[in-house]
């Protein structure tokens, strides 16, 4: 009897000698963590990893650790471990949830916001996250009806409002999203990003003072914050005034050089204000970040027109209708053919422009020039005709040569 009793004991201390060191471990890669030593708590992990295989809590901060060293579908896999050993490891759940989005996966984040809901029904932060990552899919409905549950759990979460304001605002209810974003502003005055957002809102109501008052509060909250300096300047170009939201985008790519979204919109803007050699540099730095994206292409091609770099527009609208075959470039298209010489693809680029598209002056005169160009007097002076019908004063000019 005395030996079985020992034997319990001996085994009971046991356990407890090993959990209290699971713990010890676990305690010490959580120090790490917390002050960013990512090194040390991967080092340390590998060690306890071997001491104490398949539990939990450590394969939870491995995934950590590999979600800091960037290793996205490593951290997948080990939160994917961590709830095939625990279902019910909410906290998994919602790493899971955030990695799933970086990689792009919605629908599954939102199927593990799901469970930590079925979990916790009063959990505001999964109605939150999955309201998020509804957002993302563009479900403004769904994700509005989600921020709007976790507001009733935590009605003064500034957090919370804000990006329900941004959901109405993406769903075009500029006066709820502006009563949202006033209580968050009210509730967190020092979030800079919401005068930004109040900002927006304001533009799209056309008050322009209350915008740009909003962007300037916004700026003097947090100067370091590149994505409010690139929200005023677009209120600024989209107001005229092109100078200012050229120096604004300047600053933004000052304080972060890795967004080729600024460099476009200060493409745009030094376009609106006719600097087309600017716009077309800035677009070579969004071509090489971006290459698939059709509209830098377009866009570029435009700038180029400008600068009557023909053979650049051919190369940038061919480019743009490759990828994305909705793109209306034909007329200038036929423009560009007609000026390096190439008259019978002018006329078939501006045959499609005049037919599919409404008719134009312009694109009436090019093949008017081209199918002169080409021989076919009758075909160009009934353009030019038609040209200077529209108010084309060259082509009246050119069909009184060509065909009186």
């Amino acid at each position: 009897m005395k030996n079985i009793l020992f034997a319990t004991f001996l085994l009971s201390w046991s356990i407890c000698v090993f959990a209290q060191s699971v713990e010890i471990n676990k305690n010490s890669i959580r120090n790490k963590l917390n002050t960013n030593d990512y090194n040390g708590a991967r080092d340390e992990l590998e060690i306890a990893m071997k001491r104490f295989p398949g539990d939990s809590g450590l394969v939870y901060f491995q995934a950590h650790v590999l979600l800091r060293f960037k290793d996205t579908v490593g951290a997948l896999a080990k939160f994917d471990q961590v709830l095939n050993l625990n279902p019910l490891h909410i906290k998994a759940l919602f790493a899971r949830a955030h990695v799933l989005r970086l990689l792009g996966k919605q629908k599954e984040a939102i199927a593990d916001m799901d469970k930590a809901i079925a979990i916790d029904p009063r959990d505001s932060a999964a109605y939150h996250n999955r309201a998020i990552y509804k957002h993302d899919l563009l479900q403004y409905k769904e994700a509005i009806a989600d921020y709007s549950a976790a507001i009733a759990l935590e009605n003064n979460n500034c957090l919370y409002l804000a990006n329900r304001s941004a959901a109405l605002f993406d769903y075009s209810d500029y006066p709820a999203a502006l009563v949202d974003i006033d209580k968050a502003i009210q509730l967190c005055p020092s979030v800079a990003t919401n005068y930004a957002k109040r900002g927006n809102i304001n533009r799209m109501m056309g008050r322009k003072k209350a915008a740009i008052a909003d962007f300037n509060k916004a700026v003097e909250t947090d100067s370091t914050d590149a994505s409010i300096y690139d929200s005023r300047a677009f209120a600024l170009n989209s107001y005229g005034r092109h100078t200012e939201a050229i120096a604004d985008y300047n600053t933004a790519i000052r304080l972060d050089s890795t967004d080729s979204d600024f460099f476009f919109e200060r493409a745009t803007a030094k376009f609106d204000a006719g600097d087309f050699a600017g716009a077309v540099d800035d677009m070579n730095v969004v071509a090489k970040a971006e290459p698939g994206y059709a509209n830098n292409y377009y866009n570029r091609a435009l700038a180029k027109y400008k600068l009557e770099d023909y053979k650049g527009v051919i190369e940038d609208f061919t480019i743009a209708k490759q990828l994305d075959q909705s793109f209306n470039a034909f007329s200038l298209l036929g423009v560009a053919k007609y000026k390096t010489g190439d008259f019978k693809g002018a006329i078939a680029d501006l045959d499609i422009a005049l037919f599919v598209y409404k008719p134009d002056a312009l694109s009436l005169y090019y093949r008017g020039l081209a199918k002169s160009a080409s021989g076919d007097t009758t075909g160009a002076c009934y353009d030019l005709e038609k040209a200077a019908d529209k108010g084309n004063a060259d082509a009246r000019k050119e069909w009184k040569m060509i065909c009186k």
